[in-house]
């Protein structure tokens, strides 16, 4: 059943045109003329949530001219109904999940994290994942052809690397820490003293959080994923 139209572009534009509109129907799916319209709607209702009083995150859906599902998040975050997506069936695969990452912790927006590429991994569903931050630049996951999803003992050498990578110019204070993190694991660590390994992780999410983190993430993504046949894409300010 339709019960109203949606516009793509927010605010309206002077004369916009019908091929601009599209029905939205009462499970909040709505039909645009076509792609470019439906990817233009799922962006500016991202980008409506960074300009906001109070920042958030906002997510969207779209399969061909198909808006499937938009939800809206918090400040960090913001989750995509999962088990309704995998509902949809592989009908619906090839899809594209926009979201927005908000300016925090000081510096400006973080590209994709490791939270996001673990998710874009693992939901074979979709085939595009894209950030955007409130200047409308873009962080983009693609999977290329013959992509495989990678195992947990894959995925996991992808963060170890990773970590690598955002802390191989460490501080004093961090390479103690990381020091005592290799003694611990050298040894099989026990569980009891689990505080050297969580003390590590601190260290990468802290480090993730910098405008030097933040530019050492795209350049990762940028030379490591194409060897999983990923593509990393980016117009981010910070990645210069």
């Amino acid at each position: 059943m339709i019960t109203i139209l949606a516009r793509a572009y927010t605010p309206v534009r002077k004369g916009i045109r019908p091929d601009d509109l599209g029905y939205v129907f009462g499970n909040n799916r709505i039909n645009f003329a076509n792609r470019n319209v439906a990817q233009k709607f799922a962006k500016n209702w991202v980008l409506k949530g960074l300009h906001c009083k109070v920042p958030h995150e906002n997510a969207a859906v779209v399969k061909d001219n198909k808006v499937l599902f938009f939800t809206r998040g918090t400040t960090y975050g913001v989750e995509v109904p999962t088990d309704d997506v995998w509902n949809l069936g592989q009908n619906y695969s090839n899809m594209t999940v926009f979201h927005g990452h908000t300016d925090s912790y000081g510096a400006k927006a973080s590209p994709l994290s490791y939270g996001d590429l673990y998710i874009f991994n693992q939901n074979k569903l979709y085939s595009k994942l894209i950030a955007y931050n409130k200047e409308g630049e873009a962080s983009i996951f693609i999977k290329l052809s013959k992509f495989k999803k990678l195992n947990m003992d894959k995925f996991f050498r992808v963060r170890q690397d990773m970590e690598t990578a955002l802390l191989q110019n460490p501080s004093p204070e961090q390479k103690e820490v990381i020091n005592e993190f290799h003694a611990w694991d050298k040894a099989r660590g026990h569980l009891e003293d689990y505080e050297f390994y969580s003390r590590k992780t601190d260290l990468f999410y802290n480090e993730m959080r910098t405008a030097y983190g933040r530019k050492k993430m795209h350049d990762f993504y940028k030379e490591e994923l194409p060897w999983h046949r990923l593509k990393y894409v980016t117009n981010f300010s910070n990645a210069k």
